[in-house]
């Protein structure tokens, strides 16, 4: 009975870990892949033509996104705001015959927040209707550091997708959740840019190009951690201005919005619950096998008190026949 109770408890811890190696060990590459359903195409109007950048969504764990993160430049791409700022809700935005938007496919935008001076090169933008399908993003807890080394996935929207897609620059504006780009890279340092305004920033190499602006940069488990702003194309480096800002603006601003950290509570807890089922297993054996064993003590012991019984009888017997 011992080596059935460790057996069965050998098994049942051999499941918890491969569960929790399974859970825990999730391909960095899959979670920027789901990533990329929080991200949008931003077209913006201005009074000498049209311009692209990229966005992302805030809010509520799991909900439709209402509002989205880019940079001040996407939206002032003259020096002065837009006269319209769209989010696209796929590649049907933009009528290539005409060359110009397609508003059944556009969701329009108000730029709810903006610094005048440009300081945080940071926008938040409000929908007037979501866009079914493109979620809220996770953004990095605070008590999470970012280091060097780190693993990183730049995602957006450059105008290099629409190159390759056609043969004139612009003539066709890709923005459906499969044309998001996933550029990887790591952490090359953090820094503060004072050509941003003696802000903090993450240099990485993760590459950007134009119309990536205002995307998110997301670590290895889906949390956004820097906004994608700035290439140095010579130096093949990236920037992105940290998050910790974005952070700032939204509780400024009473957006709600919902962040991430290194512990995987959700594995944590099936583990628990998979522990405490091994000891509820584990005990019911024990009470099970104890009960067992005095069923068998005690048919062992009638067994013996029938035997002495019995060898009584035949003495008495064999006794008479002597008399």
């Amino acid at each position: 009975m011992k080596k059935r109770i460790t057996c069965l408890f050998l098994a049942i811890m051999l499941l918890v870990c491969t569960l929790g190696m399974t859970g825990c060990a999730k391909d960095s590459g899959e979670i920027a892949k789901e990533a990329r359903e929080g991200v949008v195409r931003v077209l913006v109007e201005g009074f000498e033509g049209y311009y692209i950048g990229t966005a992302f969504g805030v809010g509520e764990k799991g909900e439709d996104a209402e509002y989205f993160v880019t940079n001040i430049h996407v939206v002032f791409p003259e020096g002065y705001e837009a006269v319209h700022v769209w989010l696209m809700k796929n590649s049907g935005g933009w009528d290539s015959a005409y060359g110009q938007p397609d508003t059944t496919h556009l969701v329009k935008c108000e730029i709810v927040y903006y610094d005048d001076s440009g300081v945080p090169d940071i926008a938040v933008l409000k929908a007037v209707d979501t866009i079914p399908g493109r979620k809220t993003m996770p953004l990095l807890d605070e008590s999470v550091e970012v280091d060097a080394g780190d693993t990183v996935y730049a995602l957006g929207y450059p105008g290099a997708s629409d190159v390759i897609e056609s043969e004139t620059y612009g003539s066709k504006l890709v923005a459906a959740i499969e044309d998001v780009t996933m550029t990887r890279g790591i952490v090359s340092r953090l820094t503060e840019s004072k050509a941003l305004g003696d802000i903090d920033v993450i240099q990485h190499d993760a590459r950007i190009s134009g119309g990536n602006s205002g995307g998110p940069l997301i670590n290895d488990k889906g949390a956004v951690i820097g906004v994608n702003t700035w290439t140095i194309t010579e130096n093949d480096a990236s920037v992105s201005v940290d998050i910790k800002y974005v952070r700032e603006i939204l509780d400024d601003e009473d957006i709600p919005y919902y962040t991430i950290g290194d512990t995987n509570w959700v594995m944590i807890a099936v583990i628990a619950g998979l522990a405490a089922l091994i000891v509820v297993v584990v005990a019911v054996i024990v009470v099970i096998s104890g009960n067992n064993k005095r069923k068998a003590e005690a048919e062992r012991q009638r067994a013996a008190q029938q035997a002495a019984a019995a060898a009584a009888v035949a003495g008495n017997v064999q006794g008479g026949y002597n008399a």
